[in-house]
């Protein structure tokens, strides 16, 4: 056997030292397909998604769910579906606070980052846009 290279426990492939991490038995490509199997059980992938939820907004994956219920799953500011399809509402939080604010689409809170979460510039945008014409049917 080749002082450099080690036999992988998964594939039983022998492979040089570079393909793995320190002294790990299974190399990295086994590594990473086998992280990929796990992440693709839904049951995992929810647990995931609370756990990030949790981290980043301090709010489980069922609270998310309750939100998007009483707002019967569309953004608190335009009213539509998740958009663009098939991608989730996404968590407005406080940056300030971190407290959970709503369920937003993702036009939505980026146009509130973009503005600076200022409410002042946010009326000045929808003031200027209604002085300015009716664009209302132009993104429904």
């Amino acid at each position: 056997m080749n002082p450099y290279a080690r036999l992988c426990d998964s594939c039983g492939h022998e492979k040089p030292l570079g393909q793995y991490r320190g002294k790990a038995k299974t190399c990295k490509a086994c590594t990473a397909a086998q992280g990929r199997r796990k992440r693709a059980v839904p049951a995992n992938q929810r647990a995931a998604r609370d756990r990030r939820y949790r981290a980043l907004y301090g709010i489980s994956l069922a609270e998310y769910e309750r939100m998007a219920r009483r707002q019967r799953w569309r953004c608190a500011i335009c009213d539509r579906k998740a958009y663009p399809a098939g991608s989730r509402l996404v968590v407005d939080h406080n940056h300030a606070t971190g407290e959970a604010r709503g369920l937003l689409c993702q036009p939505c809170n980026s146009a509130l980052g973009l503005m600076g979460e200022k409410a002042e510039r946010l009326v000045s945008a929808a003031k200027y846009l209604m002085d300015r014409g009716n664009y209302r049917d132009l993104h429904t």
